[in-house]
């Protein structure tokens, strides 16, 4: 029984070990070393396009709350920039906000919500 304890105990400690580490630095080396997260040429890498540079919490995906229809336009605008699209119809619900995707002929391409309390964008259509 003190075998079977010893051999759990030891496998979360070295998970907690490889993962704990890793997950930490990750988060905050564009933070640290701004030409981490950046390529040869001096330009933000796609994967850390809305990291670099920026304070912490500018990336999609970090946690935000979302308190008005102007903060979703926003954070609507920045997560489809560089794309042809517009953001139309913004809804408020309870927990979320609505938006209508559309394309340069004015239809329909997908419809998304956003958190409001993380700030989190899903597509629901």
């Amino acid at each position: 029984m003190i075998r079977f304890f010893f051999i759990i105990s030891a496998l979360l400690v070295s998970f907690a070990c490889v993962n704990g580490s890793h997950a930490a630095d990750a988060e905050n080396n564009c933070a640290k070393d701004r030409e981490w997260c950046r390529n040869r040429g001096g330009e933000c890498r796609p994967d850390h396009q809305r990291r670099c540079g920026k304070r912490k919490g500018d990336w999609y995906g970090a946690r935000r709350e979302v308190r008005s229809a102007e903060d979703a336009i926003r954070l609507f605008s920045a997560y489809f920039s560089g794309q042809e699209v517009t953001i139309s119809d913004i809804i408020e619900r309870p927990w979320r906000f609505e938006a209508d995707v559309k394309n340069n002929s004015g239809a329909i391409i997908d419809r998304v919500i956003i958190d409001k309390r993380s700030g989190r964008i899903r597509s629901i259509y």
